[in-house]
């Protein structure tokens, strides 16, 4: 029994990795037993970033969300040029820690094999004694590796367990820090025994060894753990070194992962759905009526609570929002709002040197009942201010703006009492109105008081607190009022705020702006948030104003007397890039705020003008802006990938390689980056390791003699071959046993960076359709199968009916045409497409749209993309149409009008057309077909009819009939 066992497994220096491996004699019964064993840390190399996929942006973008400031330099390890500094201040160096989560063995094959044969024939007519022995020595190697995803490649794991009919001979080999190991094992018998041979007979002897294959994958978790430096070349806070841990900066990177850009254009998209109907034209008649009369959009335009970021929170593990050292609280209690009862989700967050004092108890097993007693105690009996924080409009407690202004709490040594309203995060789903919330705030800060026995700080609703609590709260006394205010972002009162909103803007021209867009807030009692009026009620409560020079400030100044209590105004400037919502990263915060406490949010919207002038001329005469609004190959989802290494992005069975050549159409070198996926009955084959074979050789050997259908598959614009949808749809190709092509043309992914233009997409695929041909058996050709998607489809279309022609332009030997077109999402031409593609609504309505917007694209010889021409020039090519009823990009008439026009145009003899629909109610729209649960169906019944069509055309009545035709 000869056993070889291939691992995914690390290479670690001062740990090892144990396997127990038990196979019994028959080579099919295996169990495997892995574990994880001795020092499992190794100090990060600048492979190991790349491999966690950590760069310096995405460090700086952590260390700014963590720290509030983007250092001068970041040191990951000793030496530093400041010297040892890890050692100085005893931080601990970055390091990776590889932990064995479980073992699967994916396949096991048995196989004999002959190393030697030797025969004895005996010539003679007596009976003769011979002598044999056989012995061999096998050459083999041990290696170990490690990557994020995938199989191991060519390299062999292996270790070795012999059985021979005279004994049993074993190999043991630990795994070691080296790549390769090499070492011999010995087979067979070298003392001669004797063997008796008859005349005229022949003695053969064979050495064989069975050997049995096992493929076995390691699956492990792979971390960083330790410290990087951050460097302030002045000093930030009391320090020029700041060290936090590695895994805070990737989490808070990760938790603000868009841009400011992108997050304005996120927070437009969302709530501005719910303040205008399309995003460049308000309906001037539908919008008024609906502020003045539905007190439900108003409502929900005010309050934003059906806005859920980051959504499936789970609020009862705040570490997983990214907040340390909090824990979850609710109270319930019964509303006189809204009569019946409420519950209200809390989070309680220590302060930075409690939480590190009392870390124990949130990593040891404590339970919840037991923590939250050391937390109540804690929270009474500290001296530490006490922050109670209503934040704003939209989302929860854990939005992640709000989760950075907790993290300055903690730092500023404060505890913090965060809390969602009725309405919003686990709270119960109540409508809000002003009342249900401030009924919300009072209870919450009545049992803050209860808890301390003193006062805290509270909302922005504070002028009624003393009446409110005795009505509300049925409180014989009135609560007492907090230590101090602290409005951010404040406005003065809600219609004020309407009024001066900048979307407010897109509809101050109406006659009846005021009328129906501000007086509904200020007649309506639900929601009037007259926080100027509030305020100058309590003359003797501190008030700090962040960032807000308006009317409010200038309201409640002049209400206070000399011997009230201060009120201070601080504003930051445009250029500090600090917007609304981000004032927690000011570097000057902990200095202005003092003993003040940070509270509330105000309610906002963003900033979203369209110039409808400016599109028109950008349409009409950017040829630039033209080619990126049809071939959009400047989106790029998802980045970073490793082209050559199929597996990494979550291919299973492909390679990849390359096809260079001359284009005629740019004059310059052309480079095509390319997989090729094999069907699910080939893994094997990829995987048994060969000694005289590369798996690249193995492949394209079976691509020359393989006859299951071959798929060259033309992706739409956009991104690249690696699309999440793209690679659903080539594991559809894999499970309907098909050989798959996928390529980028020139402009996309990893091939060469020129511009796109429909000739030359066109080229690319002809380059890889000749390299197709090139590579399948000629006489016995497979059937193969142009398959495009969306844009795509003119692209397959294109090059499979101008064939011949595009042959003699490049210089080519006539090529064979494709046996069948397969069309995903297709449309009929691109002008009709670009009218009825949704953002054309928004600008349909100019009496100059066809002219500036629809015209430049038929008269541009970059892209015509006229694919129903296409396809009527070849009725002999068997064309399959699918489309998504529900497809909202190409609207599915329009793969209606395809079908009708190349119908027409298709004789009596005419190749199969068929047309195959998907009902909206599946939800497919344009890039999910693939999840579509008859597309296999679909497509086997029409390769059967592909096949069906390829053996009519080659009889003799057919051609007659052919013949007859074209007289």
């Amino acid at each position: 029994m000869l056993v070889l066992i291939l691992f995914l497994i690390p290479t670690i220096v001062q740990g090892r990795i144990e396997v127990d491996i038990i196979v019994k004699s028959n080579g099919t019964d295996v169990t495997v037993n892995a574990s994880y064993t001795g020092s499992d840390h190794k100090l990060v190399t600048d492979e190991d970033l790349k491999l966690f996929n950590v760069t310096m942006a995405e460090l700086n973008r952590g260390m700014r969300v963590e720290l509030g400031k983007v250092p001068d330099a970041i040191f990951i390890r000793n030496p530093t040029p400041y010297g040892d500094l890890f050692s100085k201040f005893k931080w601990e160096q970055m390091k990776r820690k590889l932990t064995v989560v479980k073992t699967k063995i994916i396949d096991i094959v048995n196989q004999d094999i002959v190393l030697d044969t030797h025969e004895h024939i005996n010539n003679t007519t007596n009976i003769v004694t011979a002598k044999r022995s056989m012995f061999k020595v096998m050459d083999n190697s041990l290696c170990s590796t490690w990557s994020k995803t995938g199989l191991p490649g060519d390299n062999a794991h292996t270790t070795f367990i012999l059985n021979f009919e005279d004994g049993k001979a074993e190999i043991v080999k630990q795994w070691r820090n080296e790549s390769t190991m090499n070492f011999k094992i010995p087979v067979g018998i070298t003392e001669k025994s004797l063997i008796t041979i008859a005349p005229e007979q022949t003695a053969v002897t064979k050495l064989i060894v069975s050997r049995t294959i096992i493929l076995i994958e390691l699956i492990y978790k792979a971390e960083l753990s330790g410290s990087l430096i951050g460097n302030y070349a002045e000093l930030y806070g009391k320090y020029h070194y700041w060290a936090p841990a590695v895994k805070n900066i990737l989490k808070a990177a990760k938790n603000n992962f868009y841009s400011p850009s992108t997050a304005m254009a996120l927070v437009v998209l969302i709530l501005g759905a719910s303040l205008s109907a399309s995003l460049f034209v308000f309906h001037v008649a539908v919008v008024p009526l609906i502020f003045k009369y539905s007190k439900g959009f108003r409502r929900n335009l005010v309050f934003a609570n059906f806005v859920q970021w980051p959504p499936n929170t789970d609020f009862e593990e705040p570490t997983s929002a990214g907040i340390e050292g909090a824990r979850n609280l609710s109270i319930e209690y019964q509303s006189k709002v809204d009569k019946c009862n409420v519950k209200i989700g809390i989070w309680h967050i220590l302060p930075k040197t409690a939480y590190e004092r009392l870390k124990g108890n949130f990593e040891s097993t404590t339970d919840r009942e037991e923590l939250n007693k050391i937390l109540d105690d804690e929270l009474t009996k500290s001296k530490n201010p006490v922050v109670l924080y209503c934040h704003g409009n939209s989302n929860s407690r854990a939005a992640t703006h709000r989760i950075q202004l907790y993290k300055f709490f903690q730092k500023m040594e404060f505890h913090t009492i965060a809390f969602d309203y009725r309405g919003y995060g686990d709270s119960t789903n109540l409508r809000p109105t002003e009342a249900g919330v401030v009924e919300d705030s009072l209870v919450v800060y009545e049992w803050l008081l209860s808890t301390l026995g003193g006062t805290a700080i509270s909302s922005h609703l504070l002028g009624n607190l003393r009446e409110l609590s005795v009505t509300l709260l049925d409180r014989s006394t009135p609560l007492p009022l907090p230590r101090g205010l602290i409005l951010e972002a404040p406005f003065n009162n809600l219609a004020d705020e309407v009024a001066k909103h900048p979307l407010s803007k897109l509809v101050t021209w109406l006659p009846y702006y005021e009328w129906t867009f501000v007086d509904p807030f200020r007649s309506n009692d639900e929601q009037t948030f007259k926080s100027d009026e509030y305020l100058v009620k309590v003359r003797s409560l501190p008030i700090l104003i962040l960032h807000a020079k308006d009317d409010l400030y200038r309201s409640v100044l002049q209400s206070r007397g000399k011997d009230d209590a201060m009120i201070k105004l601080h504003a930051y400037e445009k250029k500090e890039d600090l917007g609304h919502k981000w004032i927690c990263h000011a570097a000057d915060l902990p200095d202005v705020v003092g003993g003040l406490l940070v509270a509330g949010a105000s309610v906002t919207a963003s900033i979203f003008v369209v110039q409808v002038a400016v599109l028109p001329l950008l349409f009409k005469y950017s040829k630039s802006i033209q080619r990126k609004m049809v071939f959009s190959n400047c989106i790029n989802y998802p980045r970073n990938l490793d082209y050559e290494n199929p597996s990494s992005c979550n291919v299973v069975g492909g390679r990849h390689f390359n096809i260079a050549f001359q284009s005629v159409v740019d004059s310059c070198p052309i480079k095509l980056g390319a997989w090729h996926i094999v069907p699910c009955s080939m893994f094997r084959e990829v995987f048994v390791i060969r000694d005289y074979l590369s798996v690249d050789a193995r492949l394209h050997q079976e691509l020359k003699r393989t006859q299951n259908t071959v798929v060259l598959y033309c992706h739409g614009n956009s991104n690249h071959r690696a699309s999440p949808h793209r690679l659903q749809m080539y594991k559809v190709f894999q499970e309907l046993n098909f050989h798959v092509i996928t390529f980028d043309y020139r402009g996309y992914g990893d091939s060469t960076h020129v511009r796109p233009t429909e000739r030359g997409v066109v080229e690319d695929a002809l380059a890889m359709y000749a390299w197709l041909i090139e590579s399948t058996n000629e006489k016995n050709r497979p059937v193969i199968i142009i398959w495009g998607h969306s844009l795509g489809t003119a692209v397959a279309a294109n090059m499979a009916a101008n064939l011949p022609e595009l042959c003699r332009c490049q210089g080519r030997a006539l090529l064979p045409s494709p046996d069948a077109v397969v069309l995903e999402a297709p449309f009929n031409n691109l002008p009709d497409e670009i009218e009825s593609h949704p953002f054309s609504k928004f600008v349909s309505w100019l009496p100059y749209y066809k002219d500036t917007f629809v015209k430049p694209f038929t008269a541009s010889p970059e892209y015509a993309f006229t694919t129903d021409q296409y396809l009527c020039s070849v009725p002999n090519l068997p064309v399959l149409i699918l489309h998504s009823k529900g497809d909202k990009v190409v609207p599915f008439n329009l793969a209606v009008k395809l079908h009708t026009k190349v119908a027409e145009s298709r004789k009596k003899l005419g190749a199969p057309l068929v047309l195959r629909a998907f009902d909206k109610g599946l939800g497919l729209g344009h890039n999910n077909l693939c999840d579509a649960p008859e597309l296999k169906s679909f497509v086997t019944d029409f390769v059967t009819q592909v096949k069906g069509w390829n053996e009519l055309k080659k009889s003799k009545s057919f051609r007659l009939k052919q013949s007859l035709l074209h007289l």
